[in-house]
């Protein structure tokens, strides 16, 4: 019937839609068959089957064909028909073995039921974004699977043989009792974790990172109160004589799937998801724990799999609710950056003179130049003053050394209206001819930064070893990889500008992570490492404490326009450097004259 129909449809167009349904059909019947104790379910699951196998039979190579590219069509036919053939060949003794091992054929439908729906995934294209959500349906999908395996076939005596294997081992000592098995002392310690992580790295993520890691408590307890209502299992003390329980009996509690694995799995997910960096310390607990319970005798092997299952699929659901609410109060992204908009080089330099070549080349990427004297001696002002003359370049001058965050700052309010800014250094460490590669890459990103770790063997070895430890300590804090974390070559539009605090170096790491935490897309571009003899303004000890503690300080709200009105009330007008030109690049104004007292 089913390839009688397909057969008459003659619009192309219901390929597809038609092909997604035979391969449900099929799917559906096979799980059907598996799950099914009479003859009348067992033939409406086969009838539907039948159906879906027409359909599929029938439009599969149709659709496969238009796949297929230009002149291509024998080498690609000829692979089709080689993997169906290949396929079959592997298939057959696989299904023998799988019948063999569970001892019944109840196994083969369900797990051919699994297998084909696993075809629909690529056929109706979720996107990356939403492999959560398919990873806690396909866990959620494991409880009813283990059951109808346990309940009606063979599985259940080899789950029943492991468990003695295990459950032989003994108790083991009594201070992996004493770790491992008290619930609610061990809920609240997984809660407690996830709150002092939070209060570390973000303050305002605790109510957040409670909520979530609770929700996720809540709602496995709450599956597994559905599942209990409709199916249980017999404890391993009623079923397997001279079990090893170490003196305790869990006969009056449910066993399967195993309630705390699915609250230990819930927790301990949620806050691996939460602060990724904590992920294998929390696994490892989830698996020592799944250990114990058999090895205690608490539970069958297949109880603590289905319990951890159930667990970390209401973690996964919980942190998808989670990111989609996020989303919603994120910034909007800016519109696609592109080379028919404005992009302004901002140069800050504390005692630098860019070479001449330097300007030249960034002059040649960018649409203008603002050079920013952060506070230079009178004789490097001079010459940014004849540079940015000869080079027709706007220049801010700090009456006093700001820091590079604040000198940034002032650049990039001078060039206010430009849909992009790239920092680059003037002294010669970051390379001109690599702002095309930052151009594109701003394309779907609205913050760039060089990345120097594919040439880490020209660092210095002090910087090297702060750079790497920077990294991994952002990336602590965070929960977010990322490259690059100190580089000063960057290219910032739309949120990035707005986001931009004042400050020294450490306005670099503090940027960064207020990027990230308000979702805005931020990309790395491969950059050379550069070192030379020119001295650096960076100092050691006090810069170095200060980009530590805007790593691990709590991140306020940002407030651009009061930031910047703070950062003006702390440079109140000064008098000019002499070697200062009364045009329109000296951000430093001349004082009002008091006049003359009488005499």
């Amino acid at each position: 019937m089913g390839i009688v129909l397909a057969g008459r449809v003659k619009n192309p167009a219901l390929h597809r839609p038609l092909l997604l349904a035979g391969i449900a059909l099929l799917g559906g019947g096979f799980l059907g068959v598996g799950a099914s104790t009479s003859l009348v379910p067992v033939g409406g699951a086969l009838v539907l089957g039948a159906a879906g196998f027409g359909l599929v039979s029938t439009l599969g190579f149709p659709l496969f064909s238009t796949l297929i590219p230009e002149r291509e069509a024998g080498a690609y036919t000829a692979l089709y028909f080689s993997v169906r053939a290949i396929s079959s060949t592997i298939a057959l003794p696989a299904a023998g073995w799988t019948v063999q091992a569970t001892g019944s054929y109840r196994s083969l439908f369900l797990l051919g039921g699994i297998a084909t729906l696993t075809a629909l995934v690529p056929l109706v294209g979720i996107p990356r974004r939403v492999n959560r959500f398919r990873t806690a349906l396909g866990l959620l999908a494991v409880v009813p699977v283990l059951g109808v395996l346990v309940a009606h076939t063979d599985v259940r005596r080899a789950d029943e043989r492991l468990y003695s294997a295990i459950n032989g081992l003994g108790p083991g000592p009594e201070l992996l009792w004493q770790a491992l098995d008290p619930h609610t002392r061990n809920y609240l310690l997984l809660i407690a974790l996830a709150l002092v992580a939070a209060a570390v790295t973000i303050v305002r993520r605790v109510p957040s990172v409670f909520a979530r890691v609770l929700g996720s408590a809540v709602l496995a307890w709450g599956l597994l109160e559905a599942v209990y209502s409709v199916y249980d299992r017999a404890r391993p003390e009623e079923v397997v004589e001279h079990a090893v329980l170490n003196g305790h009996s869990w006969a009056h509690l449910n066993s399967f799937p195993s309630g705390h694995m699915a609250i230990t799995a819930a927790l301990g997910v949620a806050v691996a998801l939460a602060f990724p960096r904590l992920r294998f310390v929390l696994w490892a607990y989830i698996a020592a724990v799944a250990f114990t319970r058999v090895m205690f005798g608490a539970h069958f092997p297949l109880d603590t799999v289905a319990g951890t299952a159930l667990g970390t699929a209401s973690a996964l659901l919980v942190a998808i609710a989670y990111d989609q609410r996020r989303r919603r109060t994120q910034v909007e992204p800016a519109e696609p950056f592109s080379d028919e908009r404005s992009l302004v080089a901002v140069m800050p330099s504390h005692n630098d003179v860019p070479e001449r070549a330097l300007v030249r080349q960034v002059l040649e990427h960018v649409d203008s130049l603002v050079l920013v004297d952060d506070g230079s001696r009178p004789d490097v002002a001079v010459q940014l003053d004849a540079l940015a003359e000869e080079f027709g370049a706007e220049l801010v001058r700090q009456p006093a050394r700001s820091g590079k965050g604040s000198a940034v700052r002032a650049g990039v309010d001078r060039a206010r209206g430009a849909d992009a800014i790239l920092v680059i250094d003037a002294d010669g460490q970051h390379p001109a001819e690599a702002i095309p590669s930052f151009v594109r890459a701003a394309g779907d990103s609205e913050l760039v930064i060089g990345d120097r770790f594919d040439d880490l063997a020209e660092m210095p070895f002090p910087r090297r070893l702060a750079n790497r430890a920077t990294r991994r300590l952002f990336e602590l804090t965070t929960g977010r990889e990322v490259r690059d974390t100190q580089n000063g070559m960057r290219l910032l539009r739309g949120s990035a500008l707005e986001l931009l605090p004042s400050g020294g170096y450490e306005a670099e790491t503090e940027h960064l992570r207020r990027v990230l935490r308000a979702g805005v897309p931020v990309a790395w571009v491969a950059i050379p490492a550069i070192y030379g003899e020119e001295r650096s303004s960076f100092r050691p000890a006090r810069d170095s404490a200060r980009v530590l503690w805007a790593l691990v300080r709590p991140l306020g709200p940002s407030n651009p326009q009061q930031d910047r009105a703070s950062l003006r009330a702390r440079f109140p007008r000064a008098r000019p450097w002499r070697s200062e030109r009364r045009d329109r690049r000296g951000t430093a104004l001349r004082p009002q004259q008091a006049p003359a007292a009488a005499a």
